[in-house]
């Protein structure tokens, strides 16, 4: 099969808030059936290429002879259709077409209807291309009813969210470490910024009073700033060591200064704690996910400069600690310490970063039926 003839998958996307949760879900679709290509349509595009395995365009004019071209041109098996805002023209031809369409994210909160006889009508003449329905909850369903959806072509599914993405590691390296360090007790800063460096270290000196052999793991945000951390950090008295330089921590290092790059994934694996770098100063930050994914409790500043979202998900149930001064951070920490403390903590983000696999999980087993009956 060339790559032409491979099927499409289309996914149409409302708005750019959305478009991370479906471009996860195009990666699962892609890692699962290696053979399709991806189209994704957004009002507005990108203002640069997310992902290699998609392809990123607007969304035809409304006009028949532009859908019928953007219809010819992509000849998609399948049309994923995200939340409720109904392009009847398009949806109609897409049915025309023989195109299988499934609406996902179906939540009214985003559109005002009028309930005007016409716009029922317009809706139900919409609403009857779709396969399947997943509306976000029970009263998105109701209203789906309401608007003319089949019944029985409708599920509760929850909402589409953008999940956590696990970040690899060297195995090898992590049972290594974990084996040399297994009793101490441990927090990592991923991508400490220099100007919140010293922060970190009167929080660890902070946390050394109450237990002397706990570790603190620095990644730098800018690797160029690892030797300057690691003099920085001696000349505040504390015993330090490099990645790059060895593999062993001795028991009496007090900070790691991890300058190799892409072993993210590796110590958050190893660290109960992770500072999120950057939001107590406003510099850039990490995805919070990623440590919630991987187990590890988060902590972070106000100063959210990234994956804002993400930050106020795990915000709203008090899955994160928030620091909101940095001589917070130390209390925080010590607050933290205990196994128990950690692990509820970090089992809460691990739990607020999984929502939204029930809705992955139905779109693939709904796109691979479609792909196996086409």
């Amino acid at each position: 099969m060339s790559e032409d003839d491979a099927p499409l998958i289309w996914f149409h996307v409302p708005n750019e808030s959305r478009l991370t949760a479906v471009e996860q879900l195009a990666d699962r679709l892609s890692s699962e059936l290696p053979d399709i290509r991806v189209l994704i349509t957004v009002t507005t595009l990108p203002a640069q290429t997310r992902r290699a395995n998609v392809t990123y365009q607007a969304a035809p004019r409304d006009s028949r002879s532009d859908v019928t071209a953007f219809l010819r041109h992509w000849r998609p098996a399948v049309l994923v259709w995200v939340g409720v805002g109904l392009d009847t023209m398009l949806l109609a031809e897409a049915e025309a077409h023989r195109v299988a369409m499934f609406m996902i994210d179906a939540r009214f909160g985003d559109l005002i209807f009028t309930r005007a006889p016409w716009q029922r009508m317009r809706m139900k003449k919409a609403l009857r291309g779709f396969s399947r329905l997943l509306a976000v909850d029970v009263a998105d369903a109701d209203e789906l009813r309401y608007m003319g959806a089949r019944p029985w072509l409708i599920e509760v599914s929850g909402s589409l969210q953008a999940g956590a993405v696990a970040l690899d590691h060297n195995e090898a390296e992590r049972a290594f470490l974990a084996e040399m360090l297994a009793s101490r007790p441990m927090w990592y800063a991923a991508d400490l910024p220099m100007e919140e460096l010293s922060h970190a270290l009167d929080a660890q000196a902070h946390v050394l009073q109450r237990a002397h052999r706990f570790l603190l793991v620095v990644t730098p945000a800018d690797p160029a700033d690892a030797e300057a951390m690691a003099e920085a950090v001696r000349e505040r008295g504390f015993r330090v060591v490099c990645r790059s330089e060895t593999d062993e921590v001795d028991p009496e290092e007090q900070v790691v200064i991890a300058d190799i790059e892409g072993e993210h994934g590796l110590w958050y694996r190893l660290a109960p704690l992770t500072y999120m770098g950057g939001t107590l100063t406003g510099a850039q930050n990490r995805d919070p996910f990623e440590p919630a994914a991987l187990g590890s409790a988060i902590i972070h500043g106000t100063r959210i400069s990234s994956a804002s979202d993400n930050f106020a998900r795990l915000q709203a149930a008090a899955a994160s600690r928030i620091v909101r001064a940095p001589s917070d951070l130390g209390p925080v920490l010590a607050a933290l310490s205990t196994p128990d403390q950690s692990a509820r903590l970090a089992h809460d983000a691990w739990d607020v970063s999984s929502r939204g696999a029930q809705v992955t999980d139905r779109v693939v087993a709904l796109v691979t039926r479609a792909l196996k009956a086409a």
